[in-house]
C-alpha cells in the first residue's frame, strides 16, 4: 500500500478465502493470525503488525476481486478473467528502440511460464 500512496501505483486486491470485512476489523481466523504474529514479533518490531493491519484495511476498502464468490467457476478461470480484464485496461505502447531489447525473449518466456501456473499449462 506504500506504493499506492507514495508512487501512485494501482492496487488490485484479490480476496481468496477471506471476507474483506474481516480485514477491516480483524475477526475470525484473521484476528488469530495477526495475534500470533504480534506474539512472534514481540520485542522486535512492535509497529510491524500494526502496519500490516493498516495495509489490510486499506486493501479491503478498494474494490477488488473475491475469488470465493465467483459462482460456478474455478480459481484458474477467475485468475484468467482478472488478467484479461486488467490487460485490456493497460495503455499499450511500443518502444521505438525495439532493436536494443537484447535478451528480451528469455525474459518474456519466463513471464509466460509464470502466467500459465494453475491454468493447466
Amino acid at each position: 500500500m506504500d506504493c499506492v500512496e507514495k508512487k501512485g501505483q494501482e492496487a488490485i486486491p484479490i480476496f481468496h478465502n477471506v471476507d474483506p470485512s474481516d480485514l477491516r476489523r480483524p475477526s475470525n481466523s484473521v484476528a488469530v493470525a495477526l495475534a500470533k504474529h504480534e506474539a512472534d514479533l514481540k520485542g522486535s518490531d512492535l509497529g510491524k503488525v500494526q502496519r500490516w493491519k493498516d495495509a489490510l484495511c486499506k486493501a479491503a476498502n478498494i474494490a477488488g476481486w473475491d475469488v470465493g464468490k465467483a459462482a460456478n467457476r474455478n480459481e484458474a478461470e477467475c485468475i484468467d478473467q482478472i488478467i484479461n480484464e486488467k490487460f485490456q485496461n493497460l495503455h499499450h505502447t511500443v518502444s521505438a528502440n525495439e532493436k536494443y531489447l537484447v535478451g528480451i525473449e528469455s525474459r518474456t518466456g519466463g513471464v509466460e511460464l509464470l502466467l500459465k501456473v494453475g491454468l493447466g499449462g
